[in-house]
């Protein structure tokens, strides 16, 4: 990819240059410098992660539910989504020489996107077990020419609740998801920049969720509930002012609703 996008670039910056009336020697330098930036760039930045517009077409979707007359309190559930993706990437240098001229778009056609869950669910009186498993299948197809191997983004959970009281009812879950099953440890994009040219890091491949939940049921209108997580990993999670965050945190959650 970083070849084919150097050429593309190089000859995108030195036409820029010309019409701008730079001299063809000195915008042909300008292009080859800038198509080096371009390509280095782009070996960091071009990914399925990093698009800088999507947009869907022809979404197709399925959705099937089953309760079986012989296991009272058991559900299965199983949901498909096939779509396609225009998606364009916008490549930038650093270099500002001549305003306008130093950034590359191209336009990808992501040929298959899809999506399956499929759920458990059984409930006993005051008591609710579930799980659930997920995968999102990318085909990108080839960019500049170059094949992009294929991504599998994977997750499951499970999940536990009990209502011990009308006012009381305890839960817990776990949750783990990877945005690419081919990279589980993350070496793949660690040490790679972001769009601000910041270093990524390992820990920005998952994210596990052990959680405690709590609902206190007030009234026949007031519910109160409370949460405690304990994290692990670093996928979406915004930490622009830390240059070095802790993949091992916590989150804890209140909520007051009213239900008319």
């Amino acid at each position: 990819i970083q070849a084919q996008v150097t050429a593309l670039a190089a000859a995108q910056y030195e036409a820029g240059a010309l019409a701008q009336g730079l001299p063809a020697a000195q915008a042909a330098a300008y292009g080859q410098q800038q198509g080096a930036i371009a390509g280095a760039t782009a070996a960091a930045l071009v990914s399925v992660d990093d698009p800088s517009s999507a947009t869907p077409l022809n979404t197709q979707n399925a959705s099937l539910q089953w309760a079986p007359r012989f296991a009272e309190g058991l559900r299965l559930s199983g949901t498909w989504l096939f779509t396609e993706i225009d998606m364009t990437l916008n490549i930038t240098t650093p270099n500002s020489t001549l305003t306008g001229v130093n950034t590359v778009a191209t336009t990808v056609d992501i040929e298959n996107v899809s999506s399956i869950v499929g759920s458990v669910e059984y409930t006993r009186g005051d008591t609710i077990l579930s799980a659930e498993y997920n995968m999102i299948r990318v085909d990108v197809g080839d960019i500049f020419g170059s094949d992009v191997p294929t991504t599998e983004v994977l997750g499951w959970a499970v999940s536990a609740s009990h209502r011990f009281t009308y006012w009381f009812e305890l839960g817990a879950y776990y949750g783990d998801w990877v945005t690419n099953d081919r990279d589980r440890d993350g070496s793949e994009l660690e040490g790679q920049l972001d769009e601000d040219g910041r270093p990524r890091f390992k820990e920005e491949r998952w994210m596990r969720d052990a959680c405690l939940t709590t609902r206190f049921d007030l009234n026949e209108n007031w519910i109160f509930k409370l949460e405690g997580h304990y994290m692990s990993g670093l996928d979406d999670v915004d930490f622009g002012n830390d240059p070095d965050p802790d993949p091992d945190w916590f989150l804890f959650a209140s909520k007051v609703s009213y239900n008319f």
